[in-house]
């Protein structure tokens, strides 16, 4: 079954209040399509369409009945003497020329009963008119109850809706203009009744507010012990005027009291009100006294006691007298809240309404593989809301907008947070606002392939270096093999083997994710669970293959001497070579030459050659031999590895003043077999004898440059300079 559901604004105006809402076709998971309506008030109240028995009744404030200041303005009709149906009161009202509403159209009427709505039913009459003459079958009785919109509907003062369709007899809907409000005498006397204002809903295109209240209905139910019982500022509810809407219970022996805020028609959301007590000792189970109730018409889709609704420090806060806002869901949509008195209420005097709203909920972010992106690549925003149809929007950091709707593509070169917030289809109220973070990955730097040597061992070189750890790639080349002979292994990217083929051979290499690496800590803590992202970059790389090696290389070997690297390397041949580069790396990424040893050129005799890195970096160093034709083609060597676990000293003071201690700083005193310190000229000024002492008077140097030498039981010799002031 389709429900038809309305939302509206509370923008007023002198001459016509006009209230635009959006008109939804749906269930309560809305439709795909939005229809705005706009909520037109009659206009015009001519003197000619009141009527009154003379002398015991009465019209007063006739014009109040059109909502040109607000929606709580009313015309009073009034019947004095009660001979049943004698006498009567009766006003019509008018919409404009040019807002006459379709046959067919729902018309709705405000009113307000100064008795029992229930024992005056048949004292009341609404019907349509045309030009003031009544169409349509007039309502009263318990055709009327029926239609009785909002509220507390038993003893007491009553404002309430009453909506309907103009038909006559035949059910045929008919054409009208304007609204009648009758009032009957009664037995009894003192009947009276106060006619607000009556409007219809038009078909519109502008966005609006709709989640703001636009009236209030308000009432008295059974017997209620205190005179002063009932809802005082009923209407602040709208205006934010103070004093605030309060109700005030008395001593409550039994009844309820009820104040009703209408939105401008059904929407989805979560219900929030404020409220505030006057200071004094509150329990929860009094503050269950007043029931929180979400409405559509008179379904009932979501009731909340108060005191449930209050954790321990929002009971303090109604206890020190200070507004408190409290919020649930509701499971369907809703056009009115209600906030009235349960049982016996004997400790409240009273409890202010501050503000109804009606709050569209946070979006729910969805998570999936478009939050963790590699650079380049385009990241999906999902997020759902409420309602198949509400409006989801997302901003950037800036808090600039970037687009709509689920999902939301988009390419950020840096990790980047955005936000999305939700709102019902041209309405200007907006839900809070949800997160989703896209991180981005760096892409792998691409590594410059060297060249080989047909035949000769190929220097084995990663084709790129994966800077996020935590994530696990794959490499493969279709050419590769089948162009030069070398493999490309597919976990690690390292391409090794011997070339088969002469020549420069161009080639891609795809590197993929293939999601969470087996080892590795992440370097954000979703980087290890995510699935796989797919392909990464595709990078095109060169390889040149010359002829034979230009030397015949029988040995290669590094050994450390002290702190020094001791290289040797011999041939057994050398057809044209020109010379040896030495290189050195501390990956195998990126290798630095540091000599250069001349070869023999032409030889088929053992040749021997050395090289000493006379500073090698500390922890692993790896060196290689490029061996340098004439004609300028090289080949290299294999790799051979030394790890130094150098020392450094620190001084201090420095420079150190003649009655300053030299202190000396050095990581394994248990290690050290001499410390001495040098001038500089050469000459030994002081070494240690014995015990090892780590710090050195410098009273007796004369000013100058020294060396402190520290010589380890190893061997190993470490120097450090200072200056004597």
């Amino acid at each position: 079954m389709k429900t038809f559901i309305f939302l509206r604004s509370c923008t007023f105006t002198k001459v016509k209040a006009i209230l635009l809402v959006a008109f939804l076709l749906a269930t309560y998971s809305f439709s795909a399509s939005a229809q705005y309506f706009q909520r037109v008030y009659a206009t015009s109240a001519p003197s000619g369409d009141v009527d009154h028995s003379a002398f015991v009744a009465d019209v007063t404030d006739r014009t109040n009945a059109l909502a040109t200041t607000g929606v709580e303005d009313y015309s009073t009709l009034s019947v004095d003497i009660g001979i049943l149906n004698l006498f009567s009161a009766s006003q019509n009202i008018r919409f404009a020329a040019g807002d006459v509403p379709a046959a067919g159209t729902p018309v709705t009427l405000k009113i307000e009963s100064g008795e029992s709505i229930l024992g005056v039913l048949n004292q009341i009459e609404v019907a349509a008119t045309n030009n003031g003459n009544v169409v349509g079958e007039v309502i009263t009785g318990a055709n009327l109850l029926g239609l009785l919109g909002g509220g507390v509907l038993s003893g007491g003062t009553n404002v309430y809706e009453v909506t309907f369709i103009p038909k006559n007899s035949g059910g045929t809907a008919v054409a009208y203009n304007g609204v009648r409000l009758k009032l009957n005498s009664t037995l009894a006397l003192g009947l009276s009744a106060k006619f607000y204002h009556a409007y219809y809903l038009k078909p519109v295109t502008t966005p609006v507010n709709c989640d703001s209240p636009v009236d209030v209905l308000y009432g008295v139910n059974g017997s209620i012990a205190s005179l002063a019982a009932g809802v005082t500022n009923p209407y602040a509810l709208l205006t934010g005027a103070t004093p605030r809407t309060q109700i005030n219970t008395g001593v409550t022996a039994g009844g309820s009291i009820s104040e009703t805020v209408l939105f401008s028609g059904a929407g989805a959301g979560d219900v929030e009100v404020t409220l505030s007590i006057p200071p004094t000792v509150v329990s929860v189970g009094l503050l269950d006294g007043f029931v929180i109730n979400a409405l559509n018409n008179t379904t009932n889709v979501g009731s909340r006691g108060v005191g449930s609704l209050l954790s321990l420090d929002l009971l303090g806060l109604f206890q020190n007298g200070d507004p408190v806002t409290v919020r649930f869901p509701t499971t369907g949509a809703f056009d009115r809240v209600s906030i009235s008195t349960v049982g016996v209420l004997s400790a409240l005097s009273n409890l202010k309404i501050h503000s109804v709203k009606r709050i569209l909920p946070v979006p729910v972010v969805t998570t999936g593989t478009g939050d963790l992106i590699y650079t380049g690549k385009m990241a999906t925003l999902s997020a759902t809301s409420l309602n198949a149809t509400d409006v989801i929007t997302w901003y950037n950091s800036d808090n600039a907008s970037i687009g709509t709707g689920s999902p939301l593509n988009v390419s950020p070169t840096v990790t980047s947070t955005y936000s999305v917030e939700s709102n019902l289809p041209g309405c200007t109220a907006k839900s809070g606002r949800a997160t989703s973070v896209v991180t981005v990955l760096p892409l792998p730097v691409q590594n410059t392939l060297p060249g080989g040597t047909k035949g000769g061992a190929y220097t084995e070189t990663y084709v790129a270096t994966n800077p996020t750890a935590g994530r696990a790639l794959n490499f493969v080349s279709p050419t590769l093999t089948s162009q030069t002979g070398l493999t490309l292994n597919l976990t690690t990217g390292l391409i090794s083997g011997i070339p088969t083929e002469e020549g420069t051979f161009n080639f891609n290499v795809t590197i993929s994710d293939v999601g969470p690496a087996a080892s590795g800590g992440a370097r954000i803590a979703d980087i290890g669970t995510t699935p796989a992202l797919g392909d990464v970059v595709t990078y095109s790389y060169t390889v040149t293959v010359t002829g034979s090696l230009p030397v015949k290389l029988t040995s290669f070997t590094a050994k450390k001497e002290g702190q020094i690297a001791q290289l040797n390397w011999a041939t057994t041949e050398e057809v044209n070579s020109e010379s040896f580069d030495v290189e050195r790396s501390n990956s195998s990424k990126q290798w630095v030459k540091i000599g250069n040893v001349k070869t023999n050129g032409e030889s088929t005799s053992l040749n021997r050659y050395y090289f000493n890195d006379q500073n090698p970096v500390d922890g692993e160093n790896l060196y290689r031999l490029k061996m340098i034709d004439k004609d300028g083609t090289f080949a290299y060597s294999g790799i051979q590895s030394v790890t130094f676990n150098k020392e450094t000293i620190s001084v201090y003071p420095n420079p150190v003043a003649n009655s300053e201690t030299l202190s000396i700083q050095f990581k394994d005193w248990n290690n050290v077999k001499t410390v001495k310190v040098i001038n500089a000229i050469g000459k030994v000024v002081f070494e240690s004898a014995g015990a090892i002492i780590p710090a050195i008077a410098t009273n007796q140097l004369t000013a100058g440059i020294y060396v402190v030498q520290i010589t380890r039981k190893d061997g190993q010799v470490v120097n450090s300079k200072f200056v004597k002031l």
